[in-house]
């Protein structure tokens, strides 16, 4: 089991609830908080990452021979035809899912296997079009919750979301690419990007939700919590600490960034779930 655990990155799947249940909770205004759809988009997302992780480990199979020969791929562990197998098994869970969701959901579920398979098999090693091909993944995962409510016309809270969760992981992607760069002023410059675009969808988020009336503090305070967790995932840089580390603790911060744009629009149950994710997810036994 542990080698599937790997394979797939478990413990930052609950980033993925988290996405599609913001795209389902900015849409609350309109249809209601439906507990049990909740539940199945949450499901919906978890199954949608798995599928992408595999992907990637199927489609590096080769190349992690040299790069990463302890992985269950090329050490042997798992073998690629049970990698394969996995992967229409997964596919098949999240279309039937999907479909019992609606036709809405599963037109957005087919866009997001799509992008998946194109950064897997055509993208990945372009440092423009790799980044934004993993940034509409994400983008896609917050339209997938919102699709709750079919085609209709989604507020422009779901569209900055969208927009700046597709947006902070395609520039985390662009950092994660110059991650054997030997030279630390390349990576401090792309890491730099990925703190101001959080400044950028804080201000756009913040002033898209004043236009309904008062100042939403609590939402500010949330922003500059996130900011402060980009500051934090920066920090091992200029020690020389190991790349990989920032990685990863801005990949978690998409925790951060949906609960700020949780509160910013009075979404406390919505926050109260991330966090509760996020919690489990930075408490998990490291595999």
């Amino acid at each position: 089991m542990r080698p599937w655990l790997e394979l797939t990155r478990i413990r930052l799947s609950p980033t993925a609830v988290s996405n599609v249940w913001l795209g389902l909770g900015l849409t609350i205004g309109v249809s209601g908080w439906p507990v049990a759809r909740s539940l199945a988009f949450g499901l919906l997302a978890w199954v949608l990452y798995l599928f992408g992780m595999a992907m990637n480990d199927f489609a590096d199979r080769e190349r992690d021979r040299t790069k990463h020969p302890d992985r269950a791929l090329p050490s042997g562990t798992i073998s690629a035809r049970a990698v394969a197998r996995g992967l229409v098994v997964l596919a098949l869970v999240a279309v039937t899912l999907a479909y019992l969701l609606g036709i809405a959901t599963l037109g957005v579920c087919g866009t997001i296997i799509a992008f998946i398979a194109t950064y897997n098999f055509s993208t990945k090693d372009h440092p423009i079009a790799g980044p934004l091909a993993m940034g509409a993944v994400r983008s896609s995962l917050v339209i997938l919750g919102a699709t709750q409510i079919g085609w209709h016309s989604y507020p422009p809270s779901v569209w900055i979301a969208a927009v700046g969760l597709g947006g902070y992981v395609a520039l985390v992607t662009y950092y994660s690419l110059a991650e054997d760069d030997p030279t630390r002023h390349s990576l401090r410059r792309r890491a730099e990007f990925v703190r101001g675009w959080v400044v950028v969808v804080a201000a756009a988020s913040i002033f898209d939700a004043q236009h309904n009336g008062e100042w939403p503090w609590l939402g500010i305070a949330g922003w500059l919590g996130a900011a402060l967790w980009t500051t934090h995932a920066i920090a091992p840089l200029p020690r020389g600490g190991p790349p990989f580390l920032t990685t990863l603790r801005f990949l978690r911060g998409l925790f951060a960034l949906d609960m700020a744009m949780a509160l910013t629009y009075d979404l406390a149950e919505l926050a109260f779930a991330s966090a509760v994710l996020a919690v489990t997810t930075l408490t998990a036994r490291r595999s």
